[in-house]
């Protein structure tokens, strides 16, 4: 079976990516705004070297 023409998953795939994530969902473009806000801010101003993961949990280890 070769590479399908469309790249997008179908909507079983997307379920099943969707249900492997703690969250339960896939993250909006807006799930990122507070962190970014955050980072532009003065509040930041100490954080440097730092990994700010935004993904539901994902890469989550024990």
């Amino acid at each position: 079976m070769g590479p399908r023409r469309n790249p997008r998953p179908t909507s079983s795939e997307l379920e099943a990516f969707t249900q492997a994530i703690p969250s339960r969902r896939i993250g909006d473009p807006e799930d990122i705004a507070g962190a970014a806000v955050f980072l532009a801010s003065d509040l930041s101003r100490d954080v440097n070297g730092e990994s700010l993961v935004i993904d539901g949990g994902d890469t989550h280890t024990e």
